[in-house]
């Protein structure tokens, strides 16, 4: 069994990643988070409160990788935090490090002085319920029957939660992912997003204005996808996904 320390787990992906290595037998969670963590957390993983600048080798102990996820710190202290984290994993010879959406040169640099294993994983598009990010922005539109950006080359896929916290693992846990930077996507095109979330909001489709063009997502440079590098697929489509975000809401019917 693998233990695998989680930073920011009080987030959404966080809290995805966390639940994605709980049902799994292969693994064991530690999580580190100074903020509150919600109850399911504290009762199936090992919980570490204290400040990485200071115990980072106390959260590390008996962990063999670490997904390194984004708190609410301010981005000094964060970067300090992230900087004591892989000093500690290279010190401790831990297998693998995964930074997702972080400053990666603190992994770069220890892999060239130590040795030190490391992935790192980009996740624009990624939506769900407490990240609703792209969908929200699109439900807003909907509900006020303003036009919607739809430009399909602006936004490649967006990647329900869920999905995206199991690709965040695979490319943890696997060897040929090992110091590369991964693009996860492979989720919805925008305009499938789009037409989904106007329905949503019970407008009939002939009056739809899809009004493109959408800033486009700046590309990862050297990223290679994630499906192809591990033949790693979505398993939650963009009708489900939409569903499971739209529940979470409180303005939406069936919303809690």
């Amino acid at each position: 069994m693998s233990r695998i320390l989680v930073t920011g787990a009080a987030g959404a992906l966080g809290a995805a990643v966390v639940r994605r290595l709980l049902r799994d037998p292969d693994f064991e969670a530690r999580v580190s988070d100074s903020r509150p963590l919600p109850q399911w957390i504290r009762e199936g993983a090992a919980v570490h409160a204290g400040d990485l600048r200071e115990e980072a080798e106390t959260a590390l102990l008996g962990c063999t990788r670490a997904i390194v996820l984004g708190d609410d710190a301010p981005p000094f202290t964060a970067l300090e935090r992230r900087v004591a984290l892989v000093r500690a994993a290279a010190g401790a010879g831990l297998e693998r490090v995964t930074f997702v959406d972080a400053g990666d040169a603190p992994l770069v640099a220890a892999h060239a002085e130590h040795g030190l294993a490391f992935t790192v994983c980009r996740t624009a598009g990624v939506y769900g319920p407490g990240l609703e990010g792209l969908v929200g922005t699109l439900l807003a539109a909907s509900r006020a029957r303003a036009p919607l950006p739809a430009d399909a080359d602006a936004v490649a896929a967006a990647l329900y939660l869920d999905d995206a916290a199991d690709a965040i693992v695979a490319a943890t846990a696997a060897v040929e992912t090992a110091g590369g930077t991964f693009a996860v996507s492979a989720g919805a095109p925008l305009r499938e997003l789009a037409e989904l979330c106007w329905a949503a909001c019970g407008h009939a489709a002939e009056e739809l204005v899809l009004e493109p063009p959408v800033e486009p997502v700046e590309e990862v440079p050297h990223a290679a996808a994630l499906e192809r590098a591990l033949d790693w697929r979505p398993r939650v489509g963009a009708r489900e996904g939409i569903a499971r975000t739209l529940a979470s809401l409180d303005h939406f019917p069936g919303g809690h």
